[in-house]
């Protein structure tokens, strides 16, 4: 089959996840991937880098599993606050269809809302292919502008409804996309998947155990993922001394990267 993802983060700064796990994946079982990104403002070279329009393409591209290729698309886009997704509207429509054109698309796999859903799921219906929708978080609370996050709702109902079928991370996630008017019948739930050859009780940790300062009477809470703001994680900290009160043994580990992380460097610092 020929595969297309479709996101709205940088492929490259983008911490990996499920998006570059389950792309290679399906590439490493003989599919033919490729992917939409959107860039990153802060590739900018210097004070007057704006960018361009041009559309940039990157072969064999892999990420999260070794011997995987996946083909990356980014549309061009203007280098600028709120000119960057405004441009990006324009672009990402255009490569999107190029690519259900030329590359005879099978099926879509959509991450994303506020960016390219809607060109997404116009131009598929136009060349009458599926598209799935993976649910991994509330969209619109994704939105850094708290002005523009009700658009994005608008949208996020839109998108749930249109769509061919839905994937959710959680039963909790499956209830919010059905609340938001999206079919019963078309939303499924699909867990994270778990490699088996690097976590099993089988692997040696001792080593890691050792560097991290565990031992076998403590009590580990662990923390993977992105650290957003919205996570919480800073509150946690902050009140983790009452954990510790109660359970000396207690030993918090966050495994993951994003905005909140100078944050949380700072306060375990303190």
């Amino acid at each position: 089959m020929n595969i297309l993802f479709v996101h709205e983060v940088d492929w490259f700064r983008k911490v990996v996840f499920e998006m570059h796990s389950l792309s290679e994946l399906l590439s490493s079982l003989g599919h033919n991937v490729f992917v939409v990104d959107f860039g990153s403002l802060r590739d900018r070279k210097h004070i007057f880098d704006f960018g361009t329009l041009k559309t940039k393409e990157f072969n064999n591209v892999s990420r999260a599993h070794v011997g995987s290729s996946v083909e990356l698309i980014r549309p061009g886009f203007i280098k600028a606050p709120f000119l960057d997704r405004a441009s990006a509207f324009f672009t990402h429509y255009s490569e999107i269809k190029k690519a259900m054109r030329d590359k005879e698309i099978d099926a879509v796999v959509l991450y994303s809302v506020p960016t390219n859903a809607l060109q997404t799921i116009t131009l598929a219906r136009k060349y009458g292919v599926p598209v799935v929708f993976r649910s991994i978080d509330v969209a619109h609370m994704l939105v850094p502008y708290k002005i523009l996050r009700p658009i994005t709702f608008s949208l996020e109902k839109r998108v749930y409804r249109c769509v061919d079928k839905i994937l959710t991370l959680s039963p909790k996630l499956s209830d919010y996309v059905i609340r938001m008017g999206a079919d019963r019948r078309k939303v499924e739930m699909l867990p994270l998947g778990v490699d088996s050859n690097k976590f099993n009780p089988n692997v040696d940790t001792k080593e890691l155990k050792e560097k991290l300062g565990l031992t076998e009477e403590n009590k580990v809470i662990l923390f993977i993922g992105t650290l957003f703001e919205f996570s919480g994680l800073d509150l946690y900290l902050e009140q983790f001394p009452a954990v510790l009160k109660e359970f000396p043994e207690a030993k918090l580990v966050i495994v993951g990267g994003g905005i909140l992380f100078e944050k949380l460097r700072k306060l375990v610092l303190i």
